[in-house]
């Protein structure tokens, strides 16, 4: 899954996702996080890593990760509405 899809919902499609506004909006986005909930966010559509990789590289639980990733989605969805 895209960055946009996991903010804007399955199937949505940002033509020109690579246009300068779209990447003022990731960046815009991406700004109000943590550090370690923008390395979960470069991990997982930046990087292409699992849920599980992203967890052994930082040290964590696995469950600990898929919560805080979806917390982070969550988080910005509403930011980007």
């Amino acid at each position: 899954m895209r960055f946009d899809e996991a903010v804007h919902g399955k199937g949505y499609i940002h033509k020109g996702f690579a246009t300068v506004d779209n990447r003022n909006e990731c960046d815009f986005l991406l700004a109000g996080l943590t550090e370690e909930s923008r390395q979960i966010i470069v991990m997982r559509y930046g990087h292409g890593l699992t849920v599980r990789d992203i967890a052994k590289r930082i040290g964590c639980s696995f469950a600990r990760i898929s919560l805080r990733h979806k917390a982070i989605l969550e988080h910005l969805r509403e930011k980007a509405r």
